[in-house]
């Protein structure tokens, strides 16, 4: 009888302290709605989840843009227990983005699917971790593989795998036809493989389906629909297809445990630290000690998915946006072919791109900017958390709320932009103040999205100086596709440098049509989804004829 009373005293205590906890919750949530309640808003179609079923369907980004263009530049949602307010003023994205006393650090809570992907301890990475001493270690540590000298030589790892891809298009003959998003994906998962982490992942064979790129689509699926799901414990035990996306999730998990312990072992002079591997392999604690393996792996993994996903998703929007628009397609050979690039009967071996070509084909990189702005591949852009109230666009935002900036919304503001934003128009780089034109092929790669005033590059502390404010068109001197500020995109040299390759390798050597059946440019932006990154529903397919 002792024992039962125990028992019976043992649950009732613990269900007390589970009313207890929810109780405290419920006051603290009640408490922040209540002070964010002059924020603008619409009607929650979940009474308990509220706005979460709206924000998680796959055309999200789209009505992100229209919300922004009824309700104004801030506007709040509730998803569940968490006050998300959305912000799309481009100066005071800024603001909040950029070093000084406005500064707000990431909503880590809203990026801990990547953390609970991961066998093992729950560990953080350079995406997901707080802006602290460990974070400031990775990022000093990794920002030197990406400088423009580094660039320059890695250039010549990205064109022979781009080239070695289009000579196996070549010799396929024109009445094949390539999914795009699938050839993107080969190459940046290569130029990853063989440029940071000096291991081929064998993608750029067109002769067998990309062992790499099936598996990190089933991981970024999990991702998605698993990982990111607040209740995915429950989803595991009710749904086959949790289960299913969990399993995809550990073969990708696998996966990195053996690249990392392969890498761990490999001598470091094989590895320098100017490459990603051999960065984070002598990158340490803030006392001094190495990383512990299931950290190393976590941010080997990050690095991965990121230069993946993303860049392959830019180079898809950028060929649909130039079929879209052939006159502007039709400039871009001309320059190929101004600088000797473009294969022509009488030119049937035009020379290789070098690296000071880049940074003066000013119209290639005026398109590449454009299909950024107008196509954000990260459109959902980044979540941070407000640390004190604070007013943004006039009204009070209470302590603790997450604060969204949608890339794919800002990048799309009159203010900076003028009135034809939603229009694919690439010499409004051409006539900017930050011409993208220099002798220096880094000129273009090294900048950020911001005016200037820091871009996180060193690594250091958040807590320099306030930049004077600005006006907003003087502000975002070029898309914040890859953010801005201390928690910029490290990697988005490479990328940019990827895009400049792969689109000047494509046109310079094929006509590009969309294959039969594809429907017209138009009806597949009309497809795209947001799917941890801007994507599309289903394949592209294009057919290459040989120039």
């Amino acid at each position: 009888m002792n024992l039962l009373h125990v028992v019976l005293g043992s649950a009732l205590v613990l269900c007390v302290l589970a009313a207890a906890l929810v109780l405290v919750v419920v006051v603290a949530t009640r408490r922040k709605f209540v002070a964010a309640a002059s924020i603008p808003t619409f009607d929650e179609p979940d009474l308990v989840w509220g706005h979460l079923p709206w924000f998680t369907t796959p055309d999200v980004h789209k009505k992100l843009a229209a919300k922004a263009a009824l309700l104004g530049p801030l506007f709040r949602l509730r998803l569940a227990v968490e006050c998300l307010v959305i912000v799309s003023d481009p100066a005071e994205a800024a603001r909040i983005c950029m070093r000084g006393e406005d500064f707000m650090e990431k909503a880590t809570a809203a990026y801990n699917g990547f953390n609970l992907s991961h066998t093992g301890p729950t560990t953080t990475s350079i995406l997901t971790s707080h802006t602290d001493d460990q974070w400031r270690l990775l990022r000093k540590a990794l920002s030197p593989c990406f400088s423009s000298a580094n660039m320059k030589a890695a250039l010549p790892v990205i064109q022979s795998i781009t080239a070695k891809i289009m000579d196996q298009i070549e010799a396929a003959g024109p009445t094949q036809a390539y999914d795009v998003i699938d050839l993107a994906r080969r190459v940046t998962a290569e130029v990853i493989g063989r440029w940071g982490f000096k291991t081929s992942f064998g993608g750029d064979d067109l002769s067998m389906p990309s062992k790499i790129v099936s598996m990190m689509d089933g991981f970024l699926n999990a991702l998605h629909h698993l990982w990111n799901n607040p209740f995915w414990a429950i989803s595991l035990l009710t749904s086959k297809e949790a289960r299913v996306h969990r399993a995809n999730s550990l073969v990708y998990d696998s996966f990195m445990d053996n690249v990392t312990r392969e890498l761990q072992v490999r001598p470091l002079d094989e590895l320098p630290t100017d490459c990603i591997a051999g960065a984070l392999l002598r990158t340490t604690q803030p006392s001094g000690k190495p990383l512990p393996f299931y950290q190393l792996k976590s941010n080997m993994a990050i690095m991965l998915g990121a230069g993946f996903e993303t860049s392959a998703s830019a180079i898809g929007s950028i060929v649909l946006s130039l079929l879209q628009h052939p006159d502007e397609l039709a400039r871009l050979e001309d320059e190929l072919d101004a600088f000797g690039l473009l294969q022509t009967s009488k030119r049937p071996e035009p020379r290789a791109v070098e690296w000071d070509d880049l940074g003066r084909m000013t119209f290639l990189n005026a398109v590449i900017k454009e299909t950024l702005r107008w196509h954000s591949p990260a459109s959902l852009g980044t979540v941070r958390v407000s640390s004190k109230m604070t007013k943004i666009c006039g009204y009070d935002v209470p302590a603790g709320t997450w604060i969204a900036l949608p890339g794919g919304v800002i990048d799309r503001s009159t203010a900076v932009y003028g009135e034809d934003a939603d229009k694919f128009r690439p010499d409004r780089w051409l006539s900017r103040s930050s011409d993208p034109g220099s002798k220096d092929g880094s000129a273009w790669a090294a900048t950020g999205a911001y005016d200037g005033h820091g871009d996180g590059a060193s690594g250091g502390a958040v807590d320099k100086p306030k930049a004077p404010a600005a006006p907003a068109q003087d502000r975002l001197k070029e898309p914040i596709a890859f953010s801005m500020g201390p928690r910029d995109c490290v990697g988005q040299t490479l990328a940019r440098l990827e895009l400049q390759v792969f689109i000047a390798e494509l046109f310079s050597r094929f006509r590009v049509f969309l294959a039969p059946g594809m429907g017209s440019p138009e009806e597949i932006f009309d497809r795209q989804i947001y799917h941890m990154t801007l994507s599309f529903d289903g394949e592209v397919l294009l057919r290459m004829e040989p120039r």
